[in-house]
């Protein structure tokens, strides 16, 4: 049977700006892939906010990401999504989805900071 592999070109770019009651300078913006890609560590796209809160992630493959914005996090503990449903559930509401598609361009959207309290004991 003839294997097809097709490449997708990442042309696009998502504007993330990051609200919060504090500091939003060094948030940690986290895509997460849709759940079947969740267990691909290459789906996965985190950048840090700059001072005003906003950041840039680019070549962002086409697809459907949930975007999160981490005032803390530990480092890949975000990975816990794929594996943990309670980790999935406690941050479901936090997410905004984001569908990003192929060569659609800039998009831009705006998260609300999760705060360090939160994500403690995510593993």
């Amino acid at each position: 049977q003839p294997l097809q592999i097709t490449l997708a070109t990442a042309t696009d770019e998502l504007a993330v700006h990051v609200k919060g009651p504090d500091s939003i300078a060094g948030v940690q913006v986290v895509l997460v892939p849709q759940p079947e890609l969740r267990r691909r560590e290459d789906r996965y796209f985190t950048a840090f906010t700059d001072k005003s809160g906003d950041v840039r992630l680019t070549k962002v493959p086409p697809g459907t990401y949930t975007a999160y914005a981490f005032e803390r996090i530990a480092e890949g503990a975000y990975y816990a999504l794929a594996y943990n449903p309670l980790a999935d559930s406690r941050f479901r509401e936090r997410g905004l989805p984001v569908t990003i598609g192929e060569g659609s361009g800039k998009k831009q959207i705006e998260l609300t900071v999760i705060p360090a309290p939160a994500t403690a004991g995510l593993q």
